[in-house]
């Protein structure tokens, strides 16, 4: 997992990567930025400016990314989770719903009442060592047992054709 925040001074190269001359062999070589992992944070994506958003995004629909003239499929699974502050803060560029719609979910968190709060800052943190439990190719891996709920419901109305919005 890998953590980025979306500063306004982030560029799109600093997420997706870029070419650096490399002088010891005269040659450019690329350099992959912190998309190439499986899960991403990218933390407040919204203080981060529309072109550097739409390299994520853009990512995120195509799974790929594009690097001077070599594209790179992304590993599978590629999950990215976001962050974003208030539209009514100072330095943030709101998401157009062209790119809201490639999030699967959205969750409001409220600031937490003033006693929960106390006992957050009360806690006494420690680094905690994780044990891998799965591979990144066990979770993309299709499991059998899931196919039947992968199936369309019975009395979901599904369109025949392009058009028939039907009733959902």
């Amino acid at each position: 997992m890998v953590r980025r925040d979306k500063k306004a001074t982030r560029k799109s190269a600093d997420i997706v990567g870029t070419r650096i001359y490399d002088a010891s062999t005269a040659r450019f070589r690329i350099e992959k930025g912190p998309i190439f992992t499986n899960i991403l944070l990218a933390d407040e994506i919204n203080r981060a400016t529309p072109k550097t958003q739409s390299g994520l995004l853009e990512a995120m629909q195509e799974r790929q990314v594009t690097l001077a003239d070599t594209t790179f499929r992304l590993d599978d699974p590629f999950w990215v989770l976001a962050t974003q502050n208030p539209v009514e803060h100072e330095g943030v560029y709101s998401l157009p719903e062209a790119q809201l719609d490639r999030f699967s979910m959205m969750l409001t968190v409220d600031y937490p009442a003033a006693e929960r709060e106390r006992h957050m800052l009360q806690v006494n943190f420690q680094r905690v060592e994780l044990e891998r439990q799965v591979s990144p190719s066990d979770v993309a891996r299709p499991d059998p047992d899931a196919r039947p709920y992968q199936r369309p419901r019975a009395g979901v109305h599904r369109p025949d054709r392009t058009g028939d919005a039907g009733s959902w």
